[in-house]
């Protein structure tokens, strides 16, 4: 049992998601509306520079658009233009996506002690008791499950998931031709994009909503719901109903592990295998 370690045991028999408070509700909702807001806008503030510095003939078609607009009178409204343009610009903010991510990351786990009496308050980051053979069950068996029901969903809906293709996807499989501009953007996908959103949905609001009325199930339910709800502009309907499943699938992981590095190791493997799956499907074009 030691390969698989103490706590793959114990979450087989039961929850090792802390029973003490580690969130009040209503601080732990402001504090993951806080948070998102400004990874929101960490993000656009690199996706614009990075949008500026390695697309610079992109950028200028931009501003010089948007200056036509203002001129105009229509103002920031500014109409759809080059698909080429909008690709660079999706390129750029996966890109500027990690030090966004990373910087948010930080940011909450800064602010998580504060608020609660004697500044108690914090967030399910102690590293769980698990041995090689666990960590690798653990992951592995979330990536074959998460890919046979994602399989299933796709089906159901009578979706080829690799024709039906979101932003992020898209922009992806355009970078795979390029192999520098690719690695560029695969610590965002692999590492920023699993640790931000698992810290902010899974961790802030989640330890506050487990305390709330809704309990348990509801803290599933909504975080998995608000997460999948948070890729809506960027991926098409039968891609949130997948994240939605994943969400519910993560959510129980952390009640069962009690750890939020188990959900951001899972992530992590997930987002990985969809990189390289993304890179196959954009060299063959």
């Amino acid at each position: 049992m030691n390969l698989l370690g103490e706590d793959f045991a114990r979450a087989l028999t039961g929850w090792l998601y802390p029973a003490e408070p580690l969130q009040r509700f209503w601080r732990s909702f402001g504090f993951f509306v806080l948070l998102f807001v400004i990874s929101v806008l960490l993000q656009s503030v690199f996706a614009l520079i990075v949008f500026r510095a390695g697309f610079p003939a992109e950028f200028a078609t931009l501003v010089q658009t948007i200056q036509q607009s203002w001129k105009s009178g229509g103002g920031m409204m500014v109409q759809p233009g080059d698909p080429t343009q909008a690709i660079a610009f999706v390129k750029a903010s996966l890109i500027g996506m990690f030090p966004a991510a990373i910087i948010t990351a930080l940011l909450a786990l800064w602010l998580a002690p504060f608020g609660m009496a004697k500044r108690g308050g914090h967030l399910p980051m102690a590293w769980p008791k698990l041995g090689p053979l666990g960590w690798a069950s653990v992951v592995v068996s979330f990536v074959v499950i998460m890919n046979v029901v994602a399989a299933i969903l796709f089906s159901a809906m009578g979706v080829d998931p690799s024709k039906e293709l979101g932003l992020v996807e898209t922009g992806m499989a355009a970078m795979a031709k390029d192999p520098l501009m690719f690695d560029m953007v695969l610590p965002s996908t692999i590492i920023g994009a699993p640790v931000m959103e698992e810290i902010l949905f899974r961790g802030a609001l989640f330890a506050g909503l487990v305390q709330s009325p809704v309990g348990r199930p509801g803290a599933v339910l909504i975080t998995a719901a608000l997460w999948a709800a948070a890729h809506g502009g960027a991926a098409p309907v039968s891609y949130l109903v997948v994240l939605f499943t994943m969400g519910l699938v993560l959510g129980l992981l952390l009640l069962r592990f009690g750890s939020l590095w188990v959900t951001i190791a899972c992530h992590t493997a997930w987002n990985t295998l969809a990189s390289l799956a993304v890179v196959f499907a954009g060299t063959q074009t």
